[in-house]
Formats: structure tokens, C-alpha cells, sequence
């Protein structure tokens, strides 16, 4: 499928510059699969305008706000903007008119589902790139890449059926990362004698100086920042006099995270880029908005905390640590930790998403049963089944006439239009388990339907309908042989839950 997405999104002093590299890395997959890719941004200080016009993205530009911009919006970010939500949810849907979109992807703290209804383009789904859970939302699919984030915070934030990609499995990193992982968990071991100070792209509070002025001379440092870092001259002179290494705006960091022994950065996309390569780090919380991240690597061993950008105390912490990894043995443990939270595949995941075609669910009918029939029939000698043989289709009418009339067992068709013409593509079955709030789920597919993406909608639109039916779980059987089947049920996020005989138990939790 050609898509066309357009990303709105922004980069400032205030904002830092990850919202439009996490963008970027989506971007460039949507490119690389035969798609088009389309930049709205606004024209801030910090913007990276001209970055994401280089790596040969069409960018569209917004007006730089009003200098004496006051928002009256209660969001928390509404201040990012530069400008009222009205008025951006405007200016972009003028800025995209006369094209058609099959995706808009907004990354950006200062809207919520007003400006998302009202940006609302023709024909095209709403992607939100969230990471906070603090507003609610009117879209189609909703991404929050976050460790320790529960799939429920979002409950009273956004319709019963927007599909949910929660957790660093979907993080959004550019491919080298992945690529590099293998390599990079290998050559890890041994004592620290190489750190890495990466702040962000903008390190407006200057975390950096102080970090390169407190780390022990006997280290190797490479330090890495962006050309919009206000404190630019400031780091460039402390790291000329200890003679560490200064990269700006490289577009090499995967490399340079293989190359060393431990990073000290912040929480942001640069987090889950580092567990991706096992790198250990120390980290410094540069917004109120990394706390819980912060909290959640912490916890899991992944990373330690050393203070908040402001905290006089940063130093005496940085040196405790230094002083307690400087073996080797800890590192180990941490890399490890780190490498288990996230793999780098997440652009793949979240594409596949964005190729998913939409699908309308109905309740199935008596008419639909001898169609089902014929599309079960064209499984015969198959493993998707977990009884062998297909009844006749006297006995498939029978019992489908019995389900449709039982409370615990729902029947769904699902269909896609093209050009009004309305095909059934897919069944959906959903029969109630012995546990309350569960059921047990099984798709069935159209011949021409199997190689078109439509199993992965059709999973979508299953989640979709249980969350609107209050379900708590989604569990499913599948034949450890069902290579094709396995794989369509782990990427739409069931986990294996045990196995009986060759078929494997498979959980959803909503």
C-alpha cells in the first residue's frame, strides 16, 4: 500500500528536538516502503526546519507566533504552541488541503481532542504520538512508547475504539539502531573507560557543562548535542580543555553508543535508544514529563537516576556512581536489563499499523453462513482449526442458526468499501470464557483477503470491539505449526500463556 501520511509536529529551545526525530524515523519508513511523507511544522526558535528539509522531506511551514502569546488553553504544554489550538488546528488544515492523507500523525503536548476534531482531514485516520496520558483524545490509533505506561490510563482519555500501542516495543528509532544491536551486546563487557554525554539536541538548562566539569579526568568522553544548544560555546571550551571528543548534530549515533561503555542523558527517545545497544546509563530528568520513565528504567535496572537539571547535588552523585562502575560488573547488569526492555523494532510494528486497511464490523446474519463456510472449506488439510475436518455445510448452517441466537457467543463480518462498492472480507468470532470479562477469539479470512493486510484489521477491529463491549482480555488458540497465524497474533500484542498438545495459548489484556 502507497501511503500518504503528513506528521505535525515541532521542534524548539522549549520543545527539544525529539518529537520531530521519532517523526523523522517513522517518516523514513513510510518513504522506504514506496509511501510519501509530509512535514507541518511551526517556525519556532530551535525549529529543525532546515534539518528535516535536508534528509529530503517536503516541509511545510507554519508562521512564527506572536512574541506576546499567552495561552488560555488548561493543557499543561499549551505554552509549546506558540499559538491557540484553534488556530493551529486551522492553519494546518489549510496547509493540507487539496491532498488526500491516509494518515495524520500528531506529535505535540499542546493539542488534545480539539484540535484533533478540528483538523479532522477527508478520509484520513489520526495517529497520536502521546507520552503523558494528562488529556483526552479523538483519534484512530494512539502510541505512547513509554516503560511502565498501563494500557487503562488511557480509559477515560479516548474512544472505546482507538487501538492502543503502548510500551518501548513500539519506540520509535531509526533502523541503525536494531541493525547495530547484535554487535553492540556482544562487544559489551569489560571495565568503564568511555562515557558518552548526550543531553538532547537543545540542553537548555546546560547539563552538559556540568556533567563534562564533574566527570573524573581518567575517562574518555564524547560529548554529542544539536546546533540549537543555546550553551554551545560554553561546552565546546570545557571540552577543548579536557580534550574530550564534541560531535554536533551527528548523524552517526548508533555508532557512537556501540563505541562506549556508559551514557549519561536524559529520558526522552535517546532512553529507549540506548536499551536497544544494552548501553548502561546514568540519568538526568530534564522535564517533569520524564519522571515516570525515569522511574520505570530505574526500576527495572535498565538505568540509575542522578538528579534533575538544576540540582546542585548532580555532581556528588555523578562521581558516586562513577566511582561505584568502575569494575565493569554492574555495567554488566545494566546492560543486560536495558537490552531486555526494547529491541528497536518499533517503526516496523507501528507501520504495519499504518498499512492496516479500515474495516467496518457487523453482527453476522444467517445470510453470511454459507460464505464463512466457503472460506473454512478452503482451509481443509490446515492447522488453523483446533478441530480436524470441515463439517458439511448442512451442519455448518445448523449450528451457526443455534450461535446466533446464544448470549456468550458473538458473530461478527467485517467488510471494506472501495468506490461504494462494500465487500465482506473477514468473521470474527468472540465466545465468552469462564472467566468474566475474557473471551476467547478466532478470525477467518477471504481467500483474496489473506495476503492484503486485512488479518492484522481485523485484529485491530477485534481489540477495538472488546474495549467497547468492557472486556478485560482476549485469549486465543493457535497451532505452534500456524507460522502465518502466530505471527499476525504477537504483532498485534498477544503474549504466549502456556501450550496444550501443539496449540499455544495466546492473552490480550486490555
Amino acid at each position: 500500500m502507497s501511503l500518504r501520511v503528513a506528521f505535525r509536529c515541532d521542534a524548539s529551545v522549549a520543545i527539544g528536538t525529539g518529537h520531530v526525530g521519532r517523526c523523522l524515523s517513522l517518516a523514513t519508513a513510510v518513504c522506504n516502503a514506496g509511501g510519501h511523507a509530509v512535514f507541518v511544522m511551526r517556525d519556532l526558535p530551535g525549529n529543525m526546519l532546515a534539518r528535516v528539509a535536508d534528509l529530503g522531506f517536503e516541509v511545510r511551514t507554519l508562521p512564527a507566533p506572536a512574541v506576546n502569546f499567552t495561552p488560555t488553553a488548561k493543557l499543561a504544554h499549551a505554552t509549546w504552541a506558540g499559538v491557540s489550538g484553534a488556530q493551529d488546528a486551522a492553519e494546518t488544515a489549510q496547509i493540507l488541503a487539496g491532498s488526500t492523507w491516509d494518515w495524520l500523525v500528531v506529535d505535540h503536548y499542546a493539542f488534545d481532542l480539539e484540535w484533533e476534531k478540528k483538523v479532522r482531514l477527508d478520509a484520513a485516520r489520526l495517529m497520536v504520538i502521546d507520552d503523558l496520558a494528562d488529556r483526552a483524545h479523538d483519534c484512530d490509533l494512539l502510541l505512547d512508547q513509554n516503560l511502565g505506561r498501563h494500557i487503562r490510563e488511557y480509559d477515560t482519555h479516548l474512544p472505546a475504539a482507538t487501538r492502543r500501542m503502548i510500551g518501548p516495543t513500539y519506540a520509535l528509532l531509526r533502523p541503525e539502531f536494531s541493525k547495530m544491536r547484535e554487535g553492540a551486546l556482544l562487544a559489551r563487557g569489560g571495565p568503564l573507560r568511555h562515557v558518552l554525554i548526550a543531553m538532547g539536541g537543545v540542553d537548555a538548562p546546560d547539563v552538559t557543562s556540568v556533567i563534562l566539569q564533574a566527570l573524573p579526568k581518567t575517562l574518555q568522553v564524547t560529548v554529542v548535542l544539536g546546533s540549537a544548544t543555546p550553551a554551545l560555546d560554553r561546552v565546546r571550551s570545557l571540552a577543548q580543555a579536557r580534550g574530550a571528543r564534541l560531535l554536533i548534530d551527528t548523524p552517526d549515533m548508533a555508532q557512537v553508543m556501540a563505541s562506549v561503555d556508559l551514557a549519561i542523558g536524559g529520558v526522552g527517545v535517546s532512553a529507549w535508544e540506548r536499551c536497544v545497544l544494552g548501553l548502561p546509563s546514568l540519568m538526568v530528568v530534564m522535564a517533569d514529563n520524564q519522571e515516570p520513565a525515569a522511574a520505570s528504567l530505574a526500576s527495572a535496572g535498565a538505568a540509575r537516576l542522578i538528579g534533575r537539571a538544576g540540582d546542585i547535588d548532580i555532581p556528588a552523585r555523578l562521581r558516586l556512581e562513577i566511582a561505584g562502575l568502575s569494575d565493569g560488573s554492574a555495567l554488566e547488569i545494566m546492560s543486560a536489563r536495558a537490552a531486555g526492555l526494547c529491541d528497536g523494532r518499533g517503526v516496523s510494528r507501528v507501520l504495519r499499523a499504518l498499512c492496516v486497511p479500515p474495516l467496518r464490523l457487523r453482527m453476522a446474519t444467517l445470510q453470511d453462513a454459507g460464505l464463512i463456510w466457503t472460506w473454512r472449506e478452503s482451509l481443509a488439510g490446515t492447522t488453523a482449526f483446533r478441530i480436524s475436518g470441515i463439517p458439511s455445510l448442512g451442519a455448518h448452517m445448523n449450528w451457526f442458526s443455534r450461535a446466533l441466537t446464544l448470549a456468550s457467543c458473538r458473530l461478527y463480518m467485517a467488510e471494506t468499501t472501495v468506490a461504494e462498492t462494500t465487500t465482506p472480507v473477514g468473521h470474527l468470532r468472540m465466545d465468552d470464557a469462564d472467566t468474566p470479562g475474557v473471551a476467547s477469539v478466532s478470525i477467518l479470512l477471504d481467500t483474496e483477503a489473506r495476503t492484503q493486510g486485512i488479518g492484522a484489521a481485523l485484529m485491530a477491529a477485534a481489540e477495538a470491539e472488546a474495549r467497547c463491549l468492557g472486556l478485560t482480555a482476549l485469549v486465543a488458540e493457535v497451532h505452534e505449526g500456524n507460522i502465518i497465524s502466530r505471527a499476525l497474533f504477537d504483532t498485534a500484542g498477544y503474549m504466549e500463556q502456556g501450550q496444550e498438545g501443539p496449540f499455544l495459548k495466546l492473552c490480550l489484556w486490555l
